[in-house]
């Protein structure tokens, strides 16, 4: 239907589904086509943010065809849009952008069960009663408080006390194991190349409660260092429980990251608009032009 061979790949059917609503419409009015055919050196870019960066992705794939200079530019996309076969063939004219320790682009049922068995064994593994664990959180911490609080509060992976509980989890554990053999497992990534925008430098203060505070201020992030890379799907596949994992998703914290980035490298904001072999220019220095 849209020009290529989608044989044994897969995407979010969500996704899907909006993708194709929008891609009847533009075939239905062709406005598109005549807009382009007008403006014969004009280039294509489909973008969104979150949910409408997944959905950028599958209908930039579906359009591409018709469209050989179209790019998608997807901020904070889904970490589910699609199979791997299909993520590696997006690279070809897509570019995802992430910010730091930001939650949606870690979303898939992978990394939510691994979440899961984590905290889950972290119960078991705690050696203190739980409201201490808790009012931790509510005083300040020092460096030293921080990296001492494992030893402090939790046993060693290796060396967990036997308890009702565990084996429990062990049983819970083992059934799971049975279940997933039993049923098609299909595991879906990120679109495009991607940019991950690591944060190196951040003032939180030190109040109780910051994640609280950051959500209730509208989620904004007192930062003015960050770090532009190149990564792959797997070094994102894992969700970071972190004070700013939400409030790195909103999208005036994506585009004042992507600012400082691009006055960084001497490059203006607004080129970053551009196509992603502009990015990968920028980003084969090894240091910015001035401190980020």
């Amino acid at each position: 239907r849209c020009g290529f061979d989608g044989n044994n790949d897969y995407c979010h059917s969500g996704m899907l589904k909006s993708a194709e609503c929008i891609y009847d419409d533009i075939l239905s009015h062709k406005k598109l086509h005549v807009a382009m055919e007008e403006n014969p050196t004009y280039g294509l870019r489909v973008i969104g943010h979150s949910l409408g960066a997944g959905v950028a992705a599958v209908l930039g794939l579906m359009l591409r065809q018709q469209f050989p200079n179209l790019h998608c530019l997807c901020f904070s996309p889904p970490g589910c849009v699609f199979t791997s076969g299909m993520a590696a063939e997006s690279k070809k004219f897509c570019c995802s952008f992430v910010l730091h320790d930001d939650l949606v682009p870690r979303l898939s049922y992978d990394s939510l069960v691994r979440l899961r068995n984590e905290l889950v064994e972290l119960i078991a593994r705690i050696k203190v009663p739980k409201h201490c664990v808790f009012s931790t959180n509510l005083r300040p911490s020092t460096e030293q408080t921080i990296i001492g609080m494992p030893e402090r509060l939790l046993h060693p992976r290796t060396n967990i006390p036997r308890s009702d509980f565990l084996r429990d989890y062990e049983r819970f554990l083992e059934l799971q194991a049975k279940r997933k053999d039993k049923r098609a497992s299909i595991s879906l990534t990120l679109p495009g190349r991607i940019i991950h925008c690591v944060r190196t430098s951040t003032s939180y203060g030190k109040t109780p409660f910051n994640c609280c505070k950051k959500i209730a201020c509208c989620g904004s992030v007192k930062s003015a260092r960050f770090k532009a890379r190149w990564v792959e799907p797997n070094d994102l596949s894992n969700i970071i429980v972190s004070p700013s994992m939400l409030v790195d998703h909103f999208p005036f914290n994506v585009a004042s990251s992507l600012k400082t980035i691009a006055d960084a490298y001497g490059c203006e904001a607004a080129k970053l608009h551009q196509e992603p072999e502009r990015l990968a220019r920028i980003l084969r220095c090894d240091e910015p032009k001035k401190n980020t």
